[in-house]
């Protein structure tokens, strides 16, 4: 089975607002580009609120944040849907 690559921000936040309800480390397979400007605007609009982590494969990444069990996922779901504005 193939692996489908985010290629836009917007992509990103799709598939980590789809994991949100199922783990506390929501994620993406991206294009290396999609996840450095995902990681730029995540910089941009955190506040440093919850961990960010890429993973590089060559051309591609893993991006994941980690949510503390804390945390309210609804927020963090406000947070995609401002990054991808």
């Amino acid at each position: 089975m193939a692996v489908e690559f985010a290629a836009t921000v917007e992509a990103i936040v799709a598939e980590m607002l789809e994991a949100l309800p199922q783990t506390r480390y929501p994620s993406s397979e991206a294009t290396w580009e999609a996840g450095v400007a995902f990681a730029r605007c995540w910089a941009e609009l955190s506040n440093g609120e919850y961990d960010l982590a890429l993973k590089p494969r060559g051309q591609e990444c893993t991006v994941t944040v980690t949510i503390e069990p804390l945390d309210e996922k609804v927020d963090l779901a406000a947070l995609l849907e401002r990054i991808a504005e």
